[in-house]
């Protein structure tokens, strides 16, 4: 906001103080709100671990040769 100049109308100073006040409260709320859904980059980082050791900790399904039975006779 302060990159727009002074508030074009009279008594912008102190006005100023009261729109800091909405912005500062604004972005405290977005940031609330983020946390709740899940949106921030620090619990999306730590999904993203979950996600790598749940991947790590589960077996594979691979397809080919690693499935085959050692002991079965060729066909």
């Amino acid at each position: 906001m302060e990159s727009l100049g002074p508030l074009p109308f009279p008594g912008g100073r102190v006005a100023q103080h009261y729109f800091d006040a909405v912005y500062e409260r604004a972005s405290g709320l977005a940031l609330a709100l983020a946390t709740a859904a899940g949106l921030t980059a620090a619990q999306q980082e730590v999904r993203a671990q979950q996600e790598v050791r749940a991947q790590q900790q589960s077996p594979t399904a691979d397809t080919g040769a690693a499935n085959e039975d050692p002991l079965a006779s060729p066909q």
